[in-house]
């Protein structure tokens, strides 16, 4: 207001050449510091909206139900024995039970589950996924040592078991530090 005021004496006195330069140079820098300001202003509010967000992202982190288990208890399994794997590579949402070789369902989705197992002693291994009691894959893996990967996919409601077993022959599975034999599943829509 001040610089205005000084700008109007100088104006009606049309002998402050240079003082109305001065003047109009400084209305723009309070422009440009005024647009500085709103834009700091503006910047503000989407910061406190992200903080007041950062609930939802804690929220979807703690939805993620994913696990991976290695280290099968039985490398020589029976007839309709599950297949129990000890060591959880991760276990989100804290489905997988490694004492059971059971995953439980924590909630309602479509659920991708991969087996991977290495074969030994020229027995071939015939397999199940199972879904509470009900075949989701059933499959046979090939003889000598040899690796091998596949997966299955399911709706499951929140309390659905699904774990492999043996369905018939017996076999042998290798296992080392560079083989291993493992039973993985994720969420991929709930």
């Amino acid at each position: 207001m001040l610089v205005f005021v000084i700008f109007l004496a100088c104006v009606a006195l049309s002998e402050c050449s240079y003082e109305e330069a001065i003047l109009q140079k400084l209305l723009k820098f309070e422009n440009v510091v005024q647009k500085m300001n709103n834009e700091i202003t503006t910047l503000k509010k989407q910061v406190d909206t992200l903080k007041g967000n950062q609930h939802m992202t804690d929220s979807v982190r703690t939805q993620t139900v994913a696990f991976h288990a290695k280290d099968v208890i039985n490398i020589a399994p029976t007839v309709g024995q599950n297949f129990i794997f000890k060591t959880n590579l991760f276990n989100f949402g804290d489905g997988y039970d490694n004492q059971t070789g059971i995953f439980t369902a924590p909630r309602n989705g479509t659920y991708l589950f991969t087996i991977h197992f290495c074969t030994t002693d020229s027995l071939h291994l015939h397999y199940e996924i199972t879904m509470n009691g009900t075949p989701l894959k059933r499959g046979w893996f090939g003889k000598s040592v040899n690796c091998f990967t596949t997966t299955a996919i399911s709706v499951l409601e929140s309390g659905d078991g699904v774990w492999m077993k043996l369905i018939s022959s017996p076999t042998k599975l290798y296992n080392s530090e560079f083989w291993y034999n493992s039973f993985s599943g994720t969420i991929i829509n709930s």
